[in-house]
């Protein structure tokens, strides 16, 4: 009977000492920590309220590739300096939605950039691998707005088309767009609320009326603002058109302040530049560039539940 137990016993111990000996030497198959990837996203403005879908897309990707996203906005520094700064702190991928000044040559880290589509961001000499970009067609919504526009359009008019800076992306080609169809009738006003501010007070005191064009996010919000601050303003634009959606334009498009808003499915464009980027980080497969299709936005498209879906997407 003792033989028996000794039987039973030391096949018991030996497998807890072999078990031991794995344990220590790293051959048990343990389960792996999953990686987390560092990526910088930069933005081409100081306010990050103004991308507030694309940071939906972008965070909604990020959770399902385990990544941590650095936001980083302008101040004074040049999109070239932080990309340098980043590269060397070691982030392991960069988004950058690019100014019309930003160039690259060979980076030591991934890089996805958002840009015009008639822009060219990438010297001559880059691998033509390494030039992942996600498109916006500026020429093409700039177009369509003006269509819209053209509908119903008073000739005799000024049209008033103010930015922010001409060195955000598309603004340069929607001016030239808009020289080319205004020649005799445009006013360009480049600057931020105080500039704009005085150009319709003028527009207002000299008793006429005039449209408005406004080519990029910052350039809208000050307009609506403006707008908002006295309905003597209101009576003097006899239409309003601006590039580029927020939730604030949106509900100014509902209420007739704006009359038509040209954007992209921001949330998607941001989705995709980081799926993008981790198809290159994991060497899985090469897609080189993304073209995002343009949307044109009235007052009846926001009946249209699929458009309200892509405009106000949920977290």
């Amino acid at each position: 009977m003792k033989i028996d137990k000794i039987y039973i016993w030391i096949p018991w111990f030996l497998s807890i000492v072999l078990l031991f000996i794995l344990s220590q030497t790293n051959l048990i198959l343990k389960e792996s920590t999953p990686q987390v990837y560092q990526v910088s996203l930069i933005l081409d403005v100081e306010d990050e309220s103004k991308y507030i879908n694309l940071k939906k897309g972008v965070d909604a990707a990020a959770n399902k590739y385990n990544i941590d996203i650095n936001l980083i906005t302008l101040n004074n520094v040049s999109q070239n300096e932080i990309i340098e700064s980043e590269e060397e702190n070691g982030t392991n991928g960069i988004i950058v939605l690019a100014k019309n000044d930003l160039k690259l040559g060979l980076t030591k880290t991934p890089i996805v950039v958002l840009k015009s589509k008639d822009m060219e961001v990438f010297d001559s000499g880059t691998n033509s691998a390494s030039r992942k970009t996600v498109n916006i067609d500026y020429a093409d919504m700039i177009k369509k707005l003006y269509d819209d526009f053209e509908t119903d359009v008073d000739g005799n008019l000024p049209v008033y088309v103010f930015f922010n800076n001409r060195n955000l992306s598309g603004v340069k080609s929607e001016i030239d767009f808009l020289k080319l169809k205004q020649a005799s009738n445009i006013i360009l006003v480049e600057g931020d609320e105080k500039e704009f501010r005085t150009a319709i007070e003028d527009l207002v005191h000299s008793s006429k009326n005039a449209y408005v064009f406004s080519l990029d996010k910052n350039s809208t919000d000050s307009i609506c603002k403006i707008l908002g601050g006295s309905s003597v303003y209101n009576e003097h634009i006899q239409g309003f058109y601006c590039i580029g959606a927020t939730t604030f334009f949106l509900n100014k498009l509902n209420d007739g302040t704006i009359d038509a808003i040209t954007t992209v499915n921001e949330y998607d464009e941001g989705y995709l530049a980081v799926e993008m980027l981790m198809e290159d980080l994991k060497k899985t497969a090469y897609m080189s560039n993304i073209d995002m299709e343009n949307m044109l936005i009235d007052k009846e498209s926001l009946e249209d539940e699929d458009i309200v879906k892509q405009l106000f997407p949920i977290d």
